[in-house]
């Protein structure tokens, strides 16, 4: 007798862009500017690499509104917002395409 089939199945937490290692190394620049001096290396800790767009599978209408899957694009750090000598969110704005 021949087992059941196995299926993956697909679970969607968040939808956003990913940033690579060159824009994520410039965003740590940005912030460290705004770290009290003589904060340690070893309490700071980086959480995310990415752009939230959605926190779910992300309805078609909003990803044809941000490119489509797979889509790259280019932003612009406008402000960051700090707590509690955190960094928890940088204001970005898309730059047009060259």
């Amino acid at each position: 007798m021949r087992p059941k089939r196995l299926v993956i199945k697909k679970t969607v937490f968040f939808t956003g862009y990913m940033l690579d290692k060159q824009d994520t190394t410039e965003l740590i620049k940005i912030a460290k500017a705004q770290i009290p001096a003589g904060m340690p290396d070893h309490e700071l800790k980086f959480h995310a690499n990415n752009i939230l767009i959605c926190p779910r599978p992300c309805p078609a209408s909003i990803l044809d509104k941000v490119g489509g899957m797979g889509a790259k694009m280019k932003w612009e750090v406008t402000g960051t917002a700090c707590y509690e000598n955190s960094i928890w969110a940088a204001c970005l704005r898309p730059l047009p395409p060259n």
